[in-house]
Protein backbone atom coordinates (compact mmCIF):
# COMPACT_ATOMS: atom_id res chain seq x y z
CA UNK A 1 0.00 0.00 0.00
CA UNK A 2 1.48 3.35 -0.99
CA UNK A 3 -0.40 5.64 1.40
CA UNK A 4 -1.59 4.76 4.89
CA UNK A 5 -4.35 6.55 6.74
CA UNK A 6 -3.53 8.08 10.12
CA UNK A 7 -6.03 7.74 12.95
CA UNK A 8 -5.88 8.96 16.52
CA UNK A 9 -7.15 7.76 19.91
CA UNK A 10 -10.74 8.85 20.74
CA UNK A 11 -11.03 10.42 17.27
CA UNK A 12 -14.54 10.27 15.80
CA UNK A 13 -14.31 7.71 12.96
CA UNK A 14 -15.22 8.84 9.46
CA UNK A 15 -16.18 6.57 6.60
CA UNK A 16 -13.78 8.30 4.20
CA UNK A 17 -10.85 6.77 6.10
CA UNK A 18 -12.01 3.23 5.29
CA UNK A 19 -12.79 4.20 1.71
CA UNK A 20 -9.37 5.82 1.18
CA UNK A 21 -7.70 2.74 2.69
CA UNK A 22 -9.52 0.53 0.18
CA UNK A 23 -8.64 2.84 -2.71
CA UNK A 24 -5.00 3.20 -1.67
CA UNK A 25 -4.67 -0.56 -1.38
CA UNK A 26 -6.17 -1.00 -4.85
CA UNK A 27 -3.84 1.65 -6.32
CA UNK A 28 -0.78 0.03 -4.76
CA UNK A 29 -1.68 -3.41 -6.11
CA UNK A 30 -2.54 -1.93 -9.49
CA UNK A 31 0.78 -0.15 -9.81
CA UNK A 32 2.65 -3.28 -8.68
CA UNK A 33 0.81 -5.29 -11.33
CA UNK A 34 1.70 -2.63 -13.92
CA UNK A 35 5.37 -2.84 -12.93
CA UNK A 36 5.37 -6.62 -13.44
CA UNK A 37 3.09 -7.04 -16.46
CA UNK A 38 2.75 -3.59 -18.06
CA UNK A 39 -0.59 -1.93 -18.76
CA UNK A 40 -1.87 -4.00 -21.66
CA UNK A 41 -4.94 -6.18 -21.11
CA UNK A 42 -3.98 -9.68 -19.95
CA UNK A 43 -5.97 -12.76 -18.96
CA UNK A 44 -5.08 -15.76 -16.83
CA UNK A 45 -6.74 -19.12 -16.19
CA UNK A 46 -10.03 -19.32 -18.13
CA UNK A 47 -9.22 -22.67 -19.74
CA UNK A 48 -11.91 -23.67 -22.24
CA UNK A 49 -12.80 -27.36 -22.29
CA UNK A 50 -15.60 -29.78 -23.27
CA UNK A 51 -18.27 -30.71 -20.75
CA UNK A 52 -18.33 -34.13 -19.08
CA UNK A 53 -20.19 -35.94 -20.53
CA UNK A 54 -19.59 -34.20 -23.84
CA UNK A 55 -22.37 -31.95 -25.15
CA UNK A 56 -22.81 -28.90 -27.37
CA UNK A 57 -21.72 -26.69 -24.46
CA UNK A 58 -18.21 -25.76 -23.38
CA UNK A 59 -16.93 -24.91 -19.91
CA UNK A 60 -14.61 -21.99 -19.18
CA UNK A 61 -12.71 -22.39 -15.93
CA UNK A 62 -12.30 -19.70 -13.30
CA UNK A 63 -9.77 -16.99 -14.06
CA UNK A 64 -9.02 -13.28 -14.17
CA UNK A 65 -8.48 -10.29 -16.42
CA UNK A 66 -6.03 -7.44 -15.86
CA UNK A 67 -7.24 -4.21 -17.47
CA UNK A 68 -6.02 -0.58 -17.62
CA UNK A 69 -8.81 1.47 -16.05
CA UNK A 70 -9.57 4.78 -14.38
CA UNK A 71 -9.16 4.63 -10.61
CA UNK A 72 -12.91 5.22 -10.25
CA UNK A 73 -15.24 6.21 -13.09
CA UNK A 74 -17.93 7.23 -10.62
CA UNK A 75 -18.08 8.30 -6.99
CA UNK A 76 -16.89 5.58 -4.62
CA UNK A 77 -19.42 6.12 -1.85
CA UNK A 78 -18.26 9.40 -0.25
CA UNK A 79 -15.08 9.66 -2.35
CA UNK A 80 -15.37 11.51 -5.66
CA UNK A 81 -14.68 9.83 -8.97
CA UNK A 82 -11.04 9.79 -10.08
CA UNK A 83 -10.76 9.71 -13.87
CA UNK A 84 -7.45 11.60 -13.94
CA UNK A 85 -5.39 8.57 -12.93
CA UNK A 86 -5.25 5.05 -14.30
CA UNK A 87 -4.16 1.73 -12.82
CA UNK A 88 -4.25 -1.95 -13.74
CA UNK A 89 -7.38 -3.49 -12.23
CA UNK A 90 -8.02 -7.17 -11.65
CA UNK A 91 -11.39 -8.68 -12.56
CA UNK A 92 -12.16 -12.13 -11.15
CA UNK A 93 -14.50 -14.98 -11.89
CA UNK A 94 -14.35 -17.77 -9.33
CA UNK A 95 -16.69 -20.30 -10.92
CA UNK A 96 -16.88 -22.13 -14.23
CA UNK A 97 -18.97 -20.61 -17.01
CA UNK A 98 -21.10 -22.78 -19.31
CA UNK A 99 -21.47 -21.51 -22.89
CA UNK A 100 -23.81 -22.95 -25.52
CA UNK A 101 -22.37 -23.45 -29.04
CA UNK A 102 -25.11 -24.98 -31.23
CA UNK A 103 -24.20 -26.18 -34.75
CA UNK A 104 -25.51 -24.51 -37.92
CA UNK A 105 -28.55 -26.04 -39.57
CA UNK A 106 -27.34 -25.84 -43.16
CA UNK A 107 -25.69 -28.98 -44.54
CA UNK A 108 -21.97 -28.59 -45.17
CA UNK A 109 -21.70 -25.44 -43.03
CA UNK A 110 -19.62 -24.71 -39.94
CA UNK A 111 -19.55 -21.84 -37.48
CA UNK A 112 -16.85 -20.33 -35.28
CA UNK A 113 -17.74 -19.11 -31.83
CA UNK A 114 -15.49 -16.62 -30.08
CA UNK A 115 -15.14 -16.93 -26.31
CA UNK A 116 -14.45 -13.35 -25.25
CA UNK A 117 -13.43 -11.80 -21.94
CA UNK A 118 -14.35 -8.38 -20.59
CA UNK A 119 -13.45 -6.38 -17.48
CA UNK A 120 -16.56 -5.10 -15.74
CA UNK A 121 -16.88 -2.93 -12.63
CA UNK A 122 -20.27 -2.76 -10.92
CA UNK A 123 -21.67 -1.67 -7.59
CA UNK A 124 -23.52 -4.63 -6.10
CA UNK A 125 -24.54 -6.45 -2.91
CA UNK A 126 -27.55 -4.24 -2.26
CA UNK A 127 -28.27 -4.45 1.46
CA UNK A 128 -30.23 -2.66 4.14
CA UNK A 129 -27.85 -0.25 5.89
CA UNK A 130 -28.35 1.60 9.17
CA UNK A 131 -27.88 5.39 9.13
CA UNK A 132 -27.65 7.97 11.90
CA UNK A 133 -30.98 9.59 12.69
CA UNK A 134 -30.35 13.12 13.98
CA UNK A 135 -34.00 13.43 15.01
CA UNK A 136 -33.75 10.39 17.27
CA UNK A 137 -30.19 9.03 17.65
CA UNK A 138 -31.46 5.94 19.44
CA UNK A 139 -33.46 4.87 16.38
CA UNK A 140 -31.37 4.60 13.18
CA UNK A 141 -33.14 4.75 9.89
CA UNK A 142 -32.53 2.09 7.24
CA UNK A 143 -31.88 2.48 3.53
CA UNK A 144 -31.00 -0.10 0.90
CA UNK A 145 -27.63 0.74 -0.63
CA UNK A 146 -25.00 -1.10 -2.66
CA UNK A 147 -22.37 -2.47 -0.28
CA UNK A 148 -19.55 -3.52 -2.59
CA UNK A 149 -17.80 -2.35 -5.74
CA UNK A 150 -16.97 -5.49 -7.66
CA UNK A 151 -14.36 -5.93 -10.40
CA UNK A 152 -15.51 -8.85 -12.50
CA UNK A 153 -14.19 -11.00 -15.29
CA UNK A 154 -17.12 -11.40 -17.70
CA UNK A 155 -17.06 -14.47 -19.96
CA UNK A 156 -19.38 -14.52 -22.99
CA UNK A 157 -19.59 -16.26 -26.33
CA UNK A 158 -20.06 -14.47 -29.68
CA UNK A 159 -21.34 -16.40 -32.66
CA UNK A 160 -19.75 -15.89 -36.06
CA UNK A 161 -21.56 -16.33 -39.37
CA UNK A 162 -22.10 -19.89 -40.53
CA UNK A 163 -20.47 -20.64 -43.86
CA UNK A 164 -19.24 -23.53 -45.97
CA UNK A 165 -16.91 -25.57 -43.84
CA UNK A 166 -13.39 -24.18 -44.13
CA UNK A 167 -14.53 -20.67 -45.08
CA UNK A 168 -16.22 -19.65 -41.85
CA UNK A 169 -14.67 -16.63 -40.12
CA UNK A 170 -14.14 -16.05 -36.42
CA UNK A 171 -15.87 -12.84 -35.30
CA UNK A 172 -13.83 -9.99 -33.84
CA UNK A 173 -14.15 -9.31 -30.11
CA UNK A 174 -16.75 -6.74 -29.10
CA UNK A 175 -15.52 -3.33 -27.93
CA UNK A 176 -13.96 -3.67 -24.47
CA UNK A 177 -13.47 -7.44 -24.89
CA UNK A 178 -10.45 -9.60 -25.76
CA UNK A 179 -10.66 -12.92 -27.52
CA UNK A 180 -9.63 -16.07 -25.66
CA UNK A 181 -10.84 -19.18 -27.49
CA UNK A 182 -12.42 -20.27 -30.75
CA UNK A 183 -14.95 -23.12 -30.77
CA UNK A 184 -15.70 -24.60 -34.20
CA UNK A 185 -18.94 -26.57 -34.68
CA UNK A 186 -20.10 -28.29 -37.87
CA UNK A 187 -23.66 -28.98 -39.04
CA UNK A 188 -24.87 -32.30 -37.62
CA UNK A 189 -22.31 -32.32 -34.81
CA UNK A 190 -23.75 -33.59 -31.50
CA UNK A 191 -20.84 -33.06 -29.11
CA UNK A 192 -17.89 -30.72 -28.78
CA UNK A 193 -14.46 -32.30 -28.19
CA UNK A 194 -11.10 -30.81 -27.25
CA UNK A 195 -10.12 -30.84 -30.96
CA UNK A 196 -12.89 -28.32 -31.66
CA UNK A 197 -11.41 -25.75 -29.24
CA UNK A 198 -8.38 -23.63 -30.18
CA UNK A 199 -6.76 -20.61 -28.62
CA UNK A 200 -7.70 -17.28 -30.26
CA UNK A 201 -4.59 -16.04 -32.15
CA UNK A 202 -4.39 -12.70 -30.31
CA UNK A 203 -5.45 -14.08 -26.92
CA UNK A 204 -3.46 -12.12 -24.29
CA UNK A 205 -2.91 -15.02 -21.90
CA UNK A 206 -0.19 -14.71 -19.28
CA UNK A 207 2.16 -17.47 -20.33
CA UNK A 208 3.99 -19.56 -17.76
CA UNK A 209 7.65 -18.69 -17.33
CA UNK A 210 9.90 -21.33 -18.86
CA UNK A 211 10.46 -24.02 -16.30
CA UNK A 212 7.40 -23.14 -14.18
CA UNK A 213 4.51 -25.60 -14.27
CA UNK A 214 1.23 -26.18 -12.46
CA UNK A 215 -0.46 -29.52 -11.80
CA UNK A 216 -3.42 -30.83 -9.84
CA UNK A 217 -2.05 -34.19 -8.72
CA UNK A 218 -3.88 -37.31 -7.58
CA UNK A 219 -2.68 -39.90 -5.07
CA UNK A 220 -2.87 -43.35 -6.67
CA UNK A 221 -3.37 -44.95 -3.25
CA UNK A 222 0.30 -45.71 -2.61
CA UNK A 223 1.52 -42.12 -2.08
CA UNK A 224 2.51 -41.65 -5.72
CA UNK A 225 1.04 -38.35 -6.89
CA UNK A 226 0.36 -38.17 -10.63
CA UNK A 227 -0.80 -35.34 -12.85
CA UNK A 228 -0.43 -33.61 -16.19
CA UNK A 229 0.97 -30.11 -15.74
CA UNK A 230 0.08 -26.92 -17.56
CA UNK A 231 2.04 -26.57 -19.76
CA UNK A 232 3.28 -30.17 -19.96
CA UNK A 233 6.76 -30.78 -18.56
CA UNK A 234 8.93 -31.63 -21.62
CA UNK A 235 11.56 -33.48 -19.57
CA UNK A 236 12.96 -33.57 -16.05
CA UNK A 237 15.83 -31.09 -15.74
CA UNK A 238 17.55 -29.61 -12.72
CA UNK A 239 15.94 -26.29 -11.83
CA UNK A 240 12.44 -27.07 -13.11
CA UNK A 241 9.88 -25.58 -10.73
CA UNK A 242 6.28 -26.73 -10.38
CA UNK A 243 3.30 -25.80 -8.26
CA UNK A 244 1.36 -28.90 -7.26
CA UNK A 245 -1.95 -29.26 -5.44
CA UNK A 246 -2.58 -32.78 -4.04
CA UNK A 247 -6.14 -34.12 -3.97
CA UNK A 248 -5.62 -35.90 -0.61
CA UNK A 249 -3.06 -35.89 2.19
CA UNK A 250 -0.14 -38.28 2.03
CA UNK A 251 0.26 -41.10 4.52
CA UNK A 252 4.05 -41.47 4.32
CA UNK A 253 7.05 -41.35 1.98
CA UNK A 254 5.77 -39.99 -1.36
CA UNK A 255 6.67 -39.65 -5.02
CA UNK A 256 5.62 -37.25 -7.78
CA UNK A 257 5.08 -38.13 -11.46
CA UNK A 258 4.56 -35.23 -13.87
CA UNK A 259 4.68 -37.39 -16.96
CA UNK A 260 8.21 -38.81 -16.95
CA UNK A 261 8.21 -41.28 -14.10
CA UNK A 262 7.73 -41.24 -10.35
CA UNK A 263 10.45 -39.31 -8.47
CA UNK A 264 10.78 -39.18 -4.67
CA UNK A 265 9.57 -36.05 -2.87
CA UNK A 266 11.88 -34.71 -0.15
CA UNK A 267 11.64 -31.74 2.21
CA UNK A 268 14.29 -28.99 2.26
CA UNK A 269 16.23 -30.95 4.85
CA UNK A 270 16.55 -33.81 2.38
CA UNK A 271 14.28 -36.07 4.42
CA UNK A 272 11.47 -38.29 3.14
CA UNK A 273 7.98 -36.99 3.82
CA UNK A 274 5.97 -38.14 6.83
CA UNK A 275 2.20 -38.65 6.97
CA UNK A 276 0.14 -35.51 6.41
CA UNK A 277 3.09 -33.40 5.26
CA UNK A 278 1.09 -32.93 2.06
CA UNK A 279 -2.36 -31.56 2.85
CA UNK A 280 -5.36 -31.96 0.59
CA UNK A 281 -5.96 -29.01 -1.75
CA UNK A 282 -2.93 -27.04 -0.48
CA UNK A 283 -0.51 -25.67 -3.13
CA UNK A 284 3.19 -26.57 -2.85
CA UNK A 285 6.23 -25.35 -4.77
CA UNK A 286 8.59 -28.16 -5.75
CA UNK A 287 11.95 -27.96 -7.54
CA UNK A 288 13.60 -30.79 -9.46
CA UNK A 289 17.22 -31.36 -8.45
CA UNK A 290 19.51 -34.37 -8.87
CA UNK A 291 16.71 -36.85 -9.56
CA UNK A 292 14.60 -35.64 -6.60
CA UNK A 293 11.64 -33.31 -6.21
CA UNK A 294 12.41 -30.92 -3.32
CA UNK A 295 9.35 -29.44 -1.67
CA UNK A 296 10.06 -25.88 -0.56
CA UNK A 297 9.37 -26.24 3.14
CA UNK A 298 11.91 -26.72 5.90
CA UNK A 299 10.58 -29.57 7.99
CA UNK A 300 7.51 -31.55 8.92
CA UNK A 301 6.85 -29.32 11.94
CA UNK A 302 6.37 -26.22 9.75
CA UNK A 303 4.47 -27.64 6.79
CA UNK A 304 1.09 -25.92 6.47
CA UNK A 305 0.75 -25.72 10.22
CA UNK A 306 -2.82 -24.81 11.07
CA UNK A 307 -3.22 -21.71 13.26
CA UNK A 308 -3.64 -22.09 17.02
CA UNK A 309 -7.21 -23.11 17.95
CA UNK A 310 -8.07 -23.64 14.25
CA UNK A 311 -11.21 -25.67 13.64
CA UNK A 312 -13.15 -26.55 10.54
CA UNK A 313 -15.75 -29.26 10.02
CA UNK A 314 -15.94 -32.39 12.21
CA UNK A 315 -19.58 -31.92 13.10
CA UNK A 316 -20.98 -34.64 15.36
CA UNK A 317 -24.05 -36.43 14.01
CA UNK A 318 -26.28 -39.24 15.29
CA UNK A 319 -25.44 -42.09 12.91
CA UNK A 320 -28.27 -42.77 10.45
CA UNK A 321 -27.93 -46.57 10.61
CA UNK A 322 -27.51 -47.02 14.36
CA UNK A 323 -28.80 -43.76 15.79
CA UNK A 324 -28.78 -45.11 19.34
CA UNK A 325 -25.21 -46.34 19.72
CA UNK A 326 -23.11 -44.92 16.86
CA UNK A 327 -21.70 -41.41 16.55
CA UNK A 328 -20.46 -39.85 13.30
CA UNK A 329 -17.38 -37.61 13.37
CA UNK A 330 -17.63 -35.80 10.04
CA UNK A 331 -14.56 -34.83 7.99
CA UNK A 332 -12.68 -31.78 9.24
CA UNK A 333 -9.40 -30.23 10.38
CA UNK A 334 -8.56 -29.01 13.90
CA UNK A 335 -5.38 -27.90 15.66
CA UNK A 336 -4.50 -30.05 18.67
CA UNK A 337 -5.09 -28.73 22.17
CA UNK A 338 -1.33 -28.29 22.76
CA UNK A 339 -0.89 -26.48 19.38
CA UNK A 340 1.64 -28.99 18.04
CA UNK A 341 -0.28 -31.18 15.59
CA UNK A 342 -2.91 -30.90 12.88
CA UNK A 343 -5.75 -33.34 13.51
CA UNK A 344 -7.43 -34.06 10.18
CA UNK A 345 -10.21 -36.47 9.28
CA UNK A 346 -10.38 -36.81 5.50
CA UNK A 347 -13.76 -38.57 5.72
CA UNK A 348 -16.44 -39.41 8.27
CA UNK A 349 -15.43 -41.71 11.13
CA UNK A 350 -18.17 -43.79 12.77
CA UNK A 351 -17.54 -44.69 16.42
CA UNK A 352 -19.59 -47.09 18.56
CA UNK A 353 -20.16 -46.09 22.20
CA UNK A 354 -21.11 -49.65 23.17
CA UNK A 355 -17.74 -51.13 22.10
CA UNK A 356 -14.20 -50.69 23.41
CA UNK A 357 -12.07 -48.26 21.44
CA UNK A 358 -10.34 -49.58 18.34
CA UNK A 359 -8.61 -47.67 15.54
CA UNK A 360 -10.43 -46.69 12.38
CA UNK A 361 -14.00 -46.06 11.34
CA UNK A 362 -16.93 -48.40 12.06
CA UNK A 363 -15.08 -49.36 15.25
CA UNK A 364 -15.42 -49.00 19.00
CA UNK A 365 -15.07 -45.52 20.42
CA UNK A 366 -15.49 -46.04 24.18
CA UNK A 367 -12.63 -46.43 26.71
CA UNK A 368 -12.24 -49.98 28.03
CA UNK A 369 -11.53 -48.62 31.50
CA UNK A 370 -14.98 -47.01 31.80
CA UNK A 371 -18.48 -48.41 32.08
CA UNK A 372 -21.15 -46.82 29.89
CA UNK A 373 -23.54 -45.16 32.33
CA UNK A 374 -27.09 -43.89 31.98
CA UNK A 375 -27.85 -40.17 31.95
CA UNK A 376 -24.17 -39.26 31.67
CA UNK A 377 -22.24 -36.87 29.47
CA UNK A 378 -19.21 -37.90 27.42
CA UNK A 379 -16.89 -35.53 25.62
CA UNK A 380 -16.11 -36.33 21.99
CA UNK A 381 -12.46 -36.01 20.90
CA UNK A 382 -10.24 -36.05 17.88
CA UNK A 383 -7.04 -37.83 18.89
CA UNK A 384 -3.77 -37.90 17.03
CA UNK A 385 -0.25 -39.23 16.86
CA UNK A 386 2.68 -36.82 16.51
CA UNK A 387 2.91 -37.76 12.80
CA UNK A 388 -0.67 -36.51 12.25
CA UNK A 389 -2.47 -39.87 12.18
CA UNK A 390 -5.95 -38.98 13.42
CA UNK A 391 -8.78 -40.96 15.01
CA UNK A 392 -11.67 -40.21 17.36
CA UNK A 393 -13.59 -41.41 20.41
CA UNK A 394 -15.39 -40.37 23.59
CA UNK A 395 -14.42 -40.03 27.25
CA UNK A 396 -15.99 -38.68 30.43
CA UNK A 397 -12.64 -37.05 31.27
CA UNK A 398 -12.03 -33.58 29.80
CA UNK A 399 -8.41 -34.54 29.04
CA UNK A 400 -9.35 -37.90 27.43
CA UNK A 401 -7.12 -39.79 29.89
CA UNK A 402 -9.12 -43.03 29.62
CA UNK A 403 -9.36 -42.85 25.82
CA UNK A 404 -5.63 -42.30 25.37
CA UNK A 405 -4.93 -45.28 27.65
CA UNK A 406 -6.49 -47.50 24.96
CA UNK A 407 -5.21 -45.60 21.91
CA UNK A 408 -1.55 -46.64 21.86
CA UNK A 409 0.70 -43.98 20.34
CA UNK A 410 -1.99 -41.32 20.37
CA UNK A 411 -0.94 -38.38 22.53
CA UNK A 412 -2.70 -35.38 20.95
CA UNK A 413 -6.33 -34.43 21.64
CA UNK A 414 -8.96 -31.86 20.79
CA UNK A 415 -12.46 -31.86 22.21
CA UNK A 416 -14.99 -31.38 19.40
CA UNK A 417 -18.25 -31.73 21.32
CA UNK A 418 -20.22 -33.48 24.05
CA UNK A 419 -22.92 -36.17 23.96
CA UNK A 420 -25.33 -37.60 26.58
CA UNK A 421 -26.72 -41.03 27.27
CA UNK A 422 -30.34 -41.57 28.28
CA UNK A 423 -31.72 -44.04 30.84
CA UNK A 424 -31.38 -46.85 28.25
CA UNK A 425 -27.69 -46.08 27.58
CA UNK A 426 -28.53 -44.67 24.14
CA UNK A 427 -27.13 -41.46 22.66
CA UNK A 428 -29.62 -38.63 23.18
CA UNK A 429 -30.48 -37.16 19.76
CA UNK A 430 -29.10 -33.72 18.96
CA UNK A 431 -28.46 -31.36 16.05
CA UNK A 432 -25.07 -29.67 15.54
CA UNK A 433 -24.20 -27.00 12.97
CA UNK A 434 -21.90 -24.02 12.43
CA UNK A 435 -23.01 -20.42 12.83
CA UNK A 436 -19.96 -18.66 11.41
CA UNK A 437 -17.11 -20.20 13.40
CA UNK A 438 -19.38 -20.96 16.35
CA UNK A 439 -20.65 -24.49 16.85
CA UNK A 440 -24.32 -24.63 17.82
CA UNK A 441 -26.00 -27.66 19.38
CA UNK A 442 -29.78 -28.08 19.73
CA UNK A 443 -31.45 -30.92 21.56
CA UNK A 444 -33.70 -32.79 19.16
CA UNK A 445 -36.36 -33.05 21.91
CA UNK A 446 -35.86 -30.46 24.67
CA UNK A 447 -37.42 -31.08 28.08
CA UNK A 448 -38.25 -28.89 31.08
CA UNK A 449 -35.06 -29.15 33.13
CA UNK A 450 -36.04 -27.03 36.08
CA UNK A 451 -39.18 -25.79 37.84
CA UNK A 452 -39.20 -24.11 41.27
CA UNK A 453 -42.25 -22.56 42.99
CA UNK A 454 -41.66 -19.56 45.27
CA UNK A 455 -37.88 -19.51 44.77
CA UNK A 456 -37.43 -16.52 47.08
CA UNK A 457 -35.18 -13.55 46.47
CA UNK A 458 -31.82 -15.16 47.20
CA UNK A 459 -29.51 -16.20 44.37
CA UNK A 460 -30.37 -19.60 42.89
CA UNK A 461 -27.88 -21.79 40.99
CA UNK A 462 -29.40 -23.93 38.24
CA UNK A 463 -27.55 -26.85 36.55
CA UNK A 464 -28.40 -27.03 32.85
CA UNK A 465 -28.31 -29.76 30.26
CA UNK A 466 -25.04 -28.40 28.83
CA UNK A 467 -21.44 -29.67 28.94
CA UNK A 468 -19.43 -29.92 32.16
CA UNK A 469 -15.82 -28.74 32.34
CA UNK A 470 -16.20 -25.97 29.75
CA UNK A 471 -17.92 -22.60 29.49
CA UNK A 472 -20.64 -22.48 26.84
CA UNK A 473 -23.37 -20.04 25.87
CA UNK A 474 -26.49 -21.87 27.00
CA UNK A 475 -29.70 -21.32 25.02
CA UNK A 476 -32.66 -21.58 27.39
CA UNK A 477 -36.38 -21.06 27.18
CA UNK A 478 -37.47 -19.43 30.41
CA UNK A 479 -40.90 -18.89 31.98
CA UNK A 480 -41.59 -16.54 34.88
CA UNK A 481 -45.12 -16.92 36.27
CA UNK A 482 -46.20 -14.68 39.16
CA UNK A 483 -49.96 -14.04 38.89
CA UNK A 484 -50.37 -12.25 42.23
CA UNK A 485 -47.04 -10.41 42.54
CA UNK A 486 -45.12 -8.18 40.14
CA UNK A 487 -41.46 -9.22 39.98
CA UNK A 488 -38.33 -9.22 37.81
CA UNK A 489 -35.63 -11.81 37.24
CA UNK A 490 -31.95 -11.37 36.39
CA UNK A 491 -29.90 -14.27 34.96
CA UNK A 492 -26.10 -14.24 35.20
CA UNK A 493 -23.00 -16.38 35.07
CA UNK A 494 -21.99 -17.48 38.59
CA UNK A 495 -18.63 -15.76 38.08
CA UNK A 496 -20.36 -12.41 37.62
CA UNK A 497 -21.46 -10.13 40.45
CA UNK A 498 -24.69 -11.30 42.11
CA UNK A 499 -27.05 -8.40 41.42
CA UNK A 500 -30.74 -7.58 41.71
CA UNK A 501 -32.57 -6.37 38.64
CA UNK A 502 -33.10 -3.11 40.52
CA UNK A 503 -29.37 -2.51 40.02
CA UNK A 504 -29.06 -3.88 36.48
CA UNK A 505 -31.79 -4.34 33.88
CA UNK A 506 -33.30 -7.77 34.34
CA UNK A 507 -33.91 -10.41 31.69
CA UNK A 508 -37.66 -10.63 32.22
CA UNK A 509 -40.54 -9.45 34.37
CA UNK A 510 -43.98 -10.72 35.35
CA UNK A 511 -47.09 -9.00 36.68
CA UNK A 512 -50.55 -10.04 37.82
CA UNK A 513 -52.08 -12.45 35.28
CA UNK A 514 -49.11 -11.96 32.90
CA UNK A 515 -46.61 -14.78 32.26
CA UNK A 516 -43.22 -14.02 30.74
CA UNK A 517 -41.82 -16.54 28.26
CA UNK A 518 -38.44 -15.65 26.79
CA UNK A 519 -35.50 -17.30 25.06
CA UNK A 520 -32.23 -16.25 26.72
CA UNK A 521 -28.57 -16.94 25.95
CA UNK A 522 -26.34 -16.98 29.03
CA UNK A 523 -22.82 -18.30 29.69
CA UNK A 524 -22.49 -21.28 32.04
CA UNK A 525 -19.65 -21.92 34.44
CA UNK A 526 -17.59 -25.12 34.19
CA UNK A 527 -20.08 -26.92 36.44
CA UNK A 528 -22.74 -26.19 33.77
CA UNK A 529 -24.60 -23.83 36.10
CA UNK A 530 -26.20 -20.42 35.68
CA UNK A 531 -27.63 -18.17 38.38
CA UNK A 532 -30.81 -16.15 38.76
CA UNK A 533 -32.23 -13.83 41.35
CA UNK A 534 -35.77 -12.46 41.75
CA UNK A 535 -36.75 -9.04 43.05
CA UNK A 536 -39.83 -10.47 44.75
CA UNK A 537 -41.38 -13.91 45.24
CA UNK A 538 -44.45 -15.45 46.85
CA UNK A 539 -46.42 -18.69 46.70
CA UNK A 540 -47.71 -17.83 43.20
CA UNK A 541 -44.25 -17.27 41.73
CA UNK A 542 -42.81 -20.07 39.58
CA UNK A 543 -39.57 -20.16 37.54
CA UNK A 544 -39.25 -22.82 34.80
CA UNK A 545 -36.30 -23.47 32.46
CA UNK A 546 -35.82 -25.68 29.39
CA UNK A 547 -32.34 -26.10 27.92
CA UNK A 548 -32.72 -25.80 24.15
CA UNK A 549 -29.01 -26.17 23.40
CA UNK A 550 -25.76 -24.21 23.53
CA UNK A 551 -23.11 -22.41 21.51
CA UNK A 552 -19.35 -22.79 21.81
Amino acid sequence: MVNRILEYPIEVPICEDDLRTNRNFMIGLGKLTEAVFGNETLIQGLLCKPTTPASLDVLVEAGQIFSWQNVDDSAYSELPADTDHQIVKQGLILDETTLACPPPVTAGFSINYLVQIEFQEVDALNEERAFYNSADPSQPYYVYEDSQREDKCLVTVKAGTAATTGTQVTPAPDVGNVGAWVVTVTEGQTTITANDITEYPEAPFIKATKGLYYAQVTNDGSNNYEGVSKPPVPAYEDGIMAIIKPNVANTGDSTLDLGHGAIQLLDLDGAALHANELKAEFPYIVIYNNNKWIIQVTSQANINKLPKDYRSGTLLVNNSIDILKDLDFQAGAWRSQDDTTDLILASTFVKQIDANWAPGTDAGGFPSGLTLTADTQYHAFLIGKPDGTTDSGVDSDIDAVNLLADATGYTKIKRVGTIWTDVSLNIVEFIMFYEGNTRVVYWHTPIIDYTLPNPGTSAVLVPLRTPLDVNVMAIINHRLDSPSLATEIYYSNPLQADLLSTVVIGNAWAAANVDNLTQITIMTDTTKQIRYRLVASNASTVVSISTIGWKE
